[in-house]
């Protein structure tokens, strides 16, 4: 029966959270996100950088790779993850779980790009800096050629302050 009183209901049950832990950001470094959660760079114990991934499904934190040297520069594709780690670029598909590692000296000017599983980096020659891609395409000309970016079979990149594109087909 309809009384026109207010009845006060109990409080909605809440499960309990789990604490919150805290790793803070490197200072000026990225983070990198997948479908499935985000990384990015801490410090690490020796003054090195560790690199860190919180899943979307738990929320808690964890080391994703930290020890010596820096892991650093995440960037990500889809489902992709990659990032440098003292001289090789790690890839990982956070949905399949499948890994790739690639010996690579770089990360010292730009973080590598990627495009699906696909990874291209810079690379320092003896006088100057050339491209690298995980599916074989190079660009190694006179100067510095910088920051790399996949699209398809088109590498774009910069050269002496002005945009190139080419395509991959061919080594250049």
């Amino acid at each position: 029966m309809v009384t026109g009183e207010r009845e006060t209901l109990n409080e909605p049950h809440t499960w309990p959270r789990a604490q919150a832990v805290s790793i803070p950001a490197r200072a000026g470094t990225g983070s990198a996100s997948t479908p499935a959660g985000l990384a990015w760079v801490a410090d690490g114990p020796g003054d090195d950088a560790d690199l860190w991934w919180r899943p979307d499904d738990t929320g808690l934190p964890r080391p994703l790779d930290v020890g010596p040297g820096d892991q650093h520069h995440p960037v990500s594709s889809g489902d992709w993850l990659a990032w440098v780690s003292s001289g090789q670029i790690k890839l990982w598909n956070t949905t399949s779980g499948e890994q790739q590692v690639i010996d690579a000296s770089t990360g010292f000017n730009a973080t590598p790009s990627l495009y699906g599983a696909l990874v291209c980096w810079e690379t320092r020659g003896t006088k100057d800096i050339d491209i690298a891609c995980s599916d074989g395409a190079e660009v190694t000309r006179p100067g510095h050629q910088t920051h790399p970016q996949r699209w398809r079979d088109t590498l774009i990149f910069r050269e002496n302050g002005r945009v190139f594109s080419v395509l991959t087909s061919a080594k250049q």
